[in-house]
């Protein structure tokens, strides 16, 4: 069913050939059911797999955890501390839980808009 081209298949009543295709990586038929055509050269390819690390992504993650974990705290003290129940404090807890919802529902998605930007190539 695939074949490499070197025998001289015979497919819609033209023989493809390697010495037609300029010999190399090119084929006349697909290689394998991943192989695609470029339409350039006129052959069959196997496709590149690419991977491509985004270490600089691990740390985007890590923003969203830390403000979770730095206005949870503040939150909690505020309510726990009778000492620190105060009108000024009530404005940070206020503060705190408006940060929160931001670490909960915009940070998330910001980081996946800058992977995916850079894994599509948008910016």
């Amino acid at each position: 069913m695939y074949g490499n081209g070197t025998s001289g298949s015979d497919v819609g009543g033209f023989n493809y050939t390697d010495e037609y295709f300029d010999g190399g990586n090119c084929s006349a038929l697909p290689t394998s059911p991943s192989s695609v055509f470029n339409n350039d050269t006129g052959c069959y390819e196997d496709p590149v797999v690419v991977i491509v690390k985004n270490y600089w992504a691990l740390g985007l993650v890590v923003f969203p955890i830390l403000t979770l974990f730095g206005n949870v705290l503040v939150i909690i003290s505020v309510c726990r501390e009778r000492a620190l129940q105060s009108v000024t404090n009530y404005f940070i807890v206020s503060l705190a839980l408006a940060d929160l919802l931001v670490a909960l529902v915009v940070m998330p998605f910001a980081v996946y808009v800058l992977v995916s930007a850079s894994r599509l190539r948008l910016f």
